[in-house]
């Protein structure tokens, strides 16, 4: 399901924000250093990247410009919430690129006996990905969740679905189910049905599900449910959480974005209107 306008605030109370009058920019930046050596050539060291918003909102009715004004000066208490319209999988682009992190941050962990690595995968069954995560050293109950540490807030229906792309080179079974938090606590999650994946294919599992009500978060996981033989091993690639009850084709996540307000800057064309300049940072 398509979200048609973009979302902001605090998880929990997502808002529409007023229809942008010009084309809004999303400038994606790139952190890390470039290093040159006396040759003349270039090391281009990649630490992550994250989005920079820019918003023209024209002839804000006093209460629109009031709940940005208090967002502005966290009258009311962040962190806040920007889902993009433009990008349907609200997985960060760590996790939808599969990439191994650790419980505080974007992307895939693990704990326990088994580990994650992030190889090339030229077999890739979607074309804008060519690496994912490779998890070894299973054992049943294994786990690997998806954006612990980026948790996405659900739409009002509560309705919502993850996917992921999963082949294993022996008859292993998983199971998704969803930890589910509401204000930061975590509540009785979402299970799935454990299935036996194919051998030596990719396989899409695909779980529907439907957050209790309350839910400001949630982070999908995926379980082991049989006993691997030694040695075996599951290869992961271009996770996907979105809205609605179906999965759509996989995507580049970054759909739900943690953001503060940079500036806000302000007129008004006449009373009591107010045209506001708006810039968001992904943090």
């Amino acid at each position: 399901m398509a979200i048609p306008e973009w979302l902001f605030g605090p998880a929990g109370d997502l808002r529409p924000l007023p229809s942008p009058e010009m084309d809004v920019v999303n400038t994606v930046q790139r952190f890390g250093g470039i290093h040159n050596a006396i040759n003349g050539s270039r090391t281009v060291d990649v630490l992550g990247h994250r989005s920079n918003y820019e918003f023209e909102l024209k002839q804000l009715t006093p209460d629109e410009y009031y709940w940005l004004e208090a967002l502005y000066t966290e009258t009311i208490p962040g962190p806040f919430k920007l889902i993009d319209p433009l990008r349907k999988n609200l997985l960060s682009r760590e996790a939808a690129l599969a990439k191994p992190s650790d419980a505080t941050q974007r992307g895939l962990y693990t704990l326990g006996t088994s580990t994650l690595g992030w190889l090339q995968m030229q077999d890739s069954p979607v074309t804008w990905q060519r690496r994912g995560a490779s998890w070894t050293n299973l054992q049943d109950n294994s786990f690997v969740r998806f954006d612990r540490g980026a948790l996405v807030p659900p739409p009002p229906d509560g309705q919502m679905t993850f996917s992921v792309y999963l082949q294993a080179q022996s008859e292993i079974s998983v199971a998704p189910s969803i930890d589910t938090f509401t204000e930061g606590v975590e509540t009785d999650g979402v299970d799935g049905t454990a299935i036996t994946l194919p051998v030596g294919e990719w396989y899409r599992l695909e779980f529907p599900f439907q957050a209790p009500t309350g839910t400001t978060g949630v982070s999908p996981v995926l379980w082991i449910t049989s006993e691997p033989a030694a040695g075996e091993f599951i290869r992961i690639i271009a996770p996907q959480l979105e809205y609605g009850t179906s999965a759509t084709d996989a995507s580049i996540g970054g759909g739900s974005a943690t953001v503060v307000i940079d500036t806000m800057d302000t007129t008004s064309p006449y009373f009591p209107y107010q045209n506001v300049s708006l810039k968001l940072l992904e943090v």
